[in-house]
């Protein structure tokens, strides 16, 4: 259980440094690379005017969910819990179909 708890610490660290306070705002790590990443945040294009958001939220909870049954080593699971909580905190959480950011007209 410590290990689970170390986890939901690195998490927290994590996202005071690493990740923004509001939503909407560039992490600290903010790669553009079309057509996947935007500004550290997964944009894939759908059109010109629209694209899918995939949150870091998601991502941390399908991992959680895959760790859990393969046995994953419990710190990478509390480390996962920690940046889904964080994640579902936003606002925009539950917003996938965006503003298109690589469209800058």
């Amino acid at each position: 259980m410590y290990l689970f708890v170390i986890g939901l610490l690195i998490s927290y660290f994590f996202s005071i440094l690493i990740l923004p306070s509001n939503e909407g705002d560039e992490p600290l790590i903010s790669p553009t690379i079309y057509p996947l990443f935007y500004e550290g945040m997964i944009f894939i294009p759908i059109s010109k005017t629209k694209a899918i958001h995939i949150h870091h939220w998601l991502i941390y909870l399908l991992i959680g969910i895959i760790g859990v049954f393969l046995d994953f080593p419990k710190i990478i699971i509390g480390f996962c819990a920690g940046l889904f909580i964080q994640g579902i905190t936003y606002d925009d959480s539950f917003n996938f179909v965006e503003k298109n950011p690589y469209n800058k007209e």
